[in-house]
């Protein structure tokens, strides 16, 4: 939910995180963590165009 919520330019003050860094999901084992990410969604329409939103 914070994912989509992101990507729909909701406050930060309203995710469950405390900061957007707890947003990025850990990386594997022996392998550096991500600095930074994006998110994006796609929005179909009923007539099949698509408006895609991407933060």
């Amino acid at each position: 939910m914070d994912a989509i919520s992101f990507v729909l330019a909701e406050k930060t003050s309203n995710l469950r995180v405390k900061t957007l860094k707890d947003l990025i999901h850990g990386a594997p084992v022996g392998k550096p963590a991500a600095n930074r990410a994006f998110v994006s969604m796609v929005y179909c329409e009923d007539n099949g165009d698509e408006c895609t939103f991407t933060r």
